[in-house]
């Protein structure tokens, strides 16, 4: 596995991806801040299925000048309501 460095928040380690998808397991939301692209913070949840199998995600990328804990916040809820949803729906 190799990794590419975009910006100073890319994630350039096994350990470290590693230790990220633990914690998205645990949580079910993801936080790249930067890692990709300067100036986007994302927010991403899991699509689960019935059985708990991951069938997707969602999310949303959100200039990091706009990004506060409330936007995060926000952003969690309206995210989880919509995978919820699809999860029903399909």
């Amino acid at each position: 596995m190799t990794f590419e460095k975009f910006t100073p928040n890319t994630l350039l380690t096994k350990e470290t991806l590693i230790s990220q998808l633990d914690e998205i397991r645990e949580s079910g939301v993801t936080f790249p801040i930067e890692e990709c692209t300067p100036g986007i913070v994302g927010v991403g949840v899991l699509i689960l299925s019935s059985t708990g199998f991951p069938d997707g995600s969602l999310n949303l990328a959100i200039p990091s000048i706009c990004y506060t804990d409330a936007t995060n916040k926000r952003a969690q809820e309206v995210l989880r309501d919509e995978a919820d949803r699809l999860r029903r729906q399909y």
